[in-house]
């Protein structure tokens, strides 16, 4: 499995490459011209194809025909990080799925593909972030994969002293502070038990943010205050919480807490 220390180095090289030059080297998708075709259409509605393949790449993605898709974007990231990964491979593998899904639209794709991208940075994250707490606590199981974010809507999963602790990873915006809340109430599924650590993160402000060309990892001083407020904090009660109006919530949502549920 590529690990995010061998991702950090690949970085360095798609800096230096283009999308369309990163497709050449997708090639279980070359094998088939027609969607290796479709992805080249694809990079170019989404204004990439001259774009290196760094952080920068993927931020104001226009929005073209984003209905709720089909594709489960944890579910590639994680097939390409088993092996090879790019963010071209992973725009590739998009087109790859939905035209296996029998998704016809060129529209809807490049839609999805625009979803998807705006998704890639925060697997990044949370696949750094998994490495960086793992290096603190080496006595903890710490996951993060499909399995925990599909099955139990949980980032990153941190078995510790018989205590399940539940990394909730996302951008301190309007956005990420909305769709936050709608999982916090269970509109996205129900909240399972264990205490639920809430990681907002502001990639505007330099002591909450690692820049690696482009990209955007929590700091080792965010993550060690984290490790510290697991250690010591007491966690606020679920169902109190729940009872916020949505406002309230959002306010809430903005620092770092611990939740019991």
């Amino acid at each position: 499995m590529v690990n995010i220390q061998d991702i950090r180095k690949f970085m360095s090289t798609w800096k230096q490459m283009t999308y369309r030059k990163g497709l050449d080297y997708c090639y279980s998708i070359k094998n088939d011209q027609k969607v290796f075709d479709l992805c080249v259409e694809v990079i170019l509605e989404q204004n990439l194809t001259d774009k290196f393949m760094d952080g920068y790449s993927v931020q104001n993605i226009p929005i073209i025909k984003e209905d709720k898709t089909r594709v489960i974007f944890t579910n590639i990231f994680w097939n390409l990080a088993s092996n090879y990964i790019t963010p071209a491979y992973y725009v590739a593998s998009i087109v790859n799925e939905c035209v296996k899904m029998g998704i016809d639209s060129k529209a809807e794709i490049t839609g999805t593909v625009g979803r998807g991208l705006r998704a890639l940075p925060s697997f990044l994250r949370e696949m750094d972030l998994t490495y960086k707490i793992s290096s603190l606590i080496p006595d903890a199981d710490v996951m993060n994969g499909p399995e925990q974010d599909v099955g139990e809507h949980t980032d990153i999963l941190i078995q510790s002293h018989g205590i399940n602790y539940r990394i909730w990873s996302y951008q301190n915006f309007e956005r990420g502070l909305t769709n936050t809340a709608q999982r916090f109430y269970g509109k996205r599924g129900d909240i399972p038990q264990g205490i639920h650590v809430l990681c907002p993160i502001d990639i505007g402000n330099e002591n909450e943010v690692e820049k690696v060309d482009g990209w955007c990892f929590y700091s080792d001083r965010y993550v060690h205050y984290l490790v510290d407020m697991m250690e010591i904090e007491k966690p606020d009660r679920y169902s109190e919480l729940k009872r916020f109006e949505e406002y309230a919530l959002k306010i809430y949502l903005k620092k770092a807490n611990l939740v019991l549920r």
